[in-house]
């Protein structure tokens, strides 16, 4: 496919079905065409992806949330959660993260609860910083934090390569775009 896009000068793919919003390029000489995975609205942070095109400028990509909160109040919806509804999914999102990580580590009996804990609280707040398009996921607090560097004397599993990856992580770059047009 990469072939047909370059000699067409396609600059630009939208595609889907990751659940996590994710841009890459691809680079050959002087041509470059960038990937664009739009997120699932149906996962936290429920973005979506907004596409402009200038004639004189070029693509200008950027993501957006749903604003069920406001939808809701003007609805005249009395429920909690849907008028709180980005905090509400932040809690659930953050939540599972938290009870899938520790239920994965605790079945080697290896950590103590205290640690697992600990190792929790960094993979979930490491997570919610990236899929919110934070642009320093891995912070000074994280990189200080007793949980952190319980991981990085973890076992290499899937999990601990994940977190190593979304501690050098620029979540933001995968919420912006702009590809200027040919001149």
């Amino acid at each position: 496919a990469l072939s047909v896009f370059e000699q067409y000068n396609i600059k630009l793919a939208l595609s889907g079905h990751i659940h996590l919003q994710d841009i890459k390029s691809y680079n050959k000489e002087e041509y470059q065409v960038y990937d664009i995975a739009t997120g699932s609205i149906s996962v936290y942070p429920q973005k979506y992806g907004v596409l402009k095109y200038s004639p004189k400028e070029g693509f200008y990509y950027n993501t957006a949330g749903v604003d069920v909160e406001n939808w809701s109040r003007a609805a005249g919806i009395t429920d909690y959660d849907l008028n709180n509804f980005r905090e509400h999914a932040k809690k659930l999102y953050g939540d599972r993260i938290y009870s899938r990580t520790v239920s994965r580590l605790g079945i080697t009996d290896f950590y103590t609860s205290e640690e697992l804990k600990l190792m929790g609280e960094v993979y979930r707040t490491l997570n919610l910083r990236y899929y919110e398009g934070e642009k320093e996921v891995g912070n000074e607090e994280i990189r200080n934090s007793a949980g952190y560097k319980l991981w990085l004397s973890a076992e290499d599993t899937f999990l601990r390569q994940n977190l190593i990856r979304l501690v050098d992580a620029n979540g933001e770059k995968n919420h912006k775009l702009h590809i200027e047009k040919n001149r």
